[in-house]
């Protein structure tokens, strides 16, 4: 009996893992896009940002991307040249949310919701 316990226990453990994995694995993006959100889904700024673009239909009226960079490597990477682009070098003042367009950074939840404001008229 203390078998099928375990191996039940096993299992669960398993699908936990495969579901888990499977959710945390983001798309990448190609890095000739125009304008990228960059973002991270843990992130409370991101998450207000989400909010206005959903709330607003921001999707529906300015042409852009999504990165996500904490899970996606190549994603991250892009991001930090990017961020480079701009002239910000220091790694360490990187952060989230920030949206790449027209060759410049928005840096934080206030300058990304301006920026589609001002593009979604």
């Amino acid at each position: 009996m203390k078998k099928y316990y375990a191996l039940a226990a096993v299992i669960i453990l398993i699908l936990f893992a495969a579901i888990y994995s499977r959710n945390s694995k983001t798309a990448d993006i190609a890095g000739n896009e125009n304008v990228v959100l960059f973002y991270s889904k843990e992130c409370p700024h991101c998450q207000i940002v989400e909010e206005y673009i959903e709330k607003n239909k921001i999707a529906e009226k300015v042409n852009f991307t999504r990165a996500e960079v904490f899970y996606n490597k190549n994603n991250r990477k892009l991001f930090i040249e990017k961020y480079k682009a701009c002239g910000l070098a220091d790694e360490k003042e990187m952060g989230v949310p920030m949206l790449w367009a027209e060759g410049k950074c928005f840096i934080g939840q206030d300058k990304a919701i301006e920026y589609f404001q001002s593009k979604a008229k």
